[in-house]
């Protein structure tokens, strides 16, 4: 699963309380970009303070020691079955299933949300720039008017609906 974060474009950093030997082992094993290892909760946060001045950052942690970097990364993701209430409460996405691959989807899920968010956008702008446009020289009827109020809001809702319909992608 890391790998599919990486073919995403995004650069993977292991912080662990877990002491060097383990930390260089695991990250080489599920190919981490970069580790820090026998961290207390304020040297992770630190180092998210460092990442986070720059780029945005996601954090992925389940325990009480996570939380300060929850809450300080741009999105803090906490894992819930085996999170602490701390981490979850701190968190802004809880992910339920106990899966790396979760992930990967809540990525998707954001992506796709964005785009229809940003096609909405666009399409009532250039729908309300064109009758102001057509009402300025003429050419708009009243019930033009209303479509370019009321008819584009219902087309932007049903557009929206869209991102609750996530079909994951088989790799």
């Amino acid at each position: 699963e890391i790998l599919k974060i990486k073919k995403k474009g995004l650069k993977t950093v292991m912080l662990t309380g877990d002491n060097e030997q383990v930390a260089k082992l695991v990250a080489k094993e599920a190919e981490i970009d970069e580790y820090h290892a026998s961290l207390l909760p304020h040297e992770k946060y630190e180092i998210i303070d460092k990442l986070e001045s720059e780029n945005k950052t996601i954090y992925v942690g389940d325990g009480i020691n996570d939380a300060p970097s929850l809450v300080r990364s741009s999105v803090g993701i906490s894992m819930g079955m085996i999170g602490s209430d701390v981490a979850i409460e701190a968190s802004d996405i809880v992910i339920t299933k106990d899966d790396l691959s979760q992930i990967n989807k809540a990525l998707d899920i954001s992506k796709r949300t964005l785009r229809i968010s940003y096609e909405n956008i666009f399409f009532s702008i250039f729908v309300k720039i064109l009758v102001l446009v057509l009402s300025a020289l003429g050419y708009a009827p009243i019930w033009l008017a209303i479509f370019a109020d009321v008819g584009v809001l219902i087309l932007c809702i049903l557009n929206s609906m869209r991102a609750m319909f996530y079909k994951n992608k088989k790799d």
